[in-house]
């Protein structure tokens, strides 16, 4: 009887091991229940993720910095507009606003034609002439500043 008991017992762990084992190769086809498997593949799953995050992380990098760099020329140029006949009468005036010569004083100076020379009145004389070339701004301080002037010539 006590062999019997042995061999029952030996019978049924010996079954218990085929079951595992079946266990083990199911788990490698489905991925579940193996947790050597399982937690191989939810590394490399992770490994993927964290990859795409990393892509797409420096995708929003990049996009920050072109905001930011658009943003920056924003705040360099005016939204004013000018008109053409509208002459910069003066000096502190046209410093106030030289905002909207930046711009075009860089091209003024990366221009191959245009050679600014180093006479200040002359720099100025240029900017002044790009300005009206290029006037397409309408700066409502400007406007304000040149009717107060005309005001008091007329008085």
């Amino acid at each position: 009887m006590k062999t019997l008991q042995v061999k029952n017992d030996e019978l049924s762990s010996t079954l218990s091991n085929i079951q595992q084992i079946q266990t083990r190769r199911r788990s490698r086809l489905d991925g579940e229940n193996n947790k050597l498997y399982s937690s191989e593949s939810v590394i490399r799953n992770l490994q993927k993720e964290l990859e795409n995050l990393k892509l797409e992380n420096d995708s929003l990098f990049y996009q920050l910095q072109r905001i930011k760099e658009k943003a920056e020329v924003q705040k360099n140029s005016c939204n004013c507009k000018v008109d053409k006949m509208m002459k910069i009468q003066n000096k502190k005036k046209f410093e106030n606003h030289r905002l909207h010569f930046q711009s075009i004083y860089s091209e003024a100076k990366s221009s191959k034609n245009l050679s600014l020379k180093s006479n200040e009145t002359v720099n100025e004389k240029l900017e002044e002439d790009l300005f009206k070339q290029n006037a397409s701004f309408n700066c409502s301080s400007l406007n304000i500043l040149s009717k107060s002037q005309n005001k008091e010539k007329s008085l």
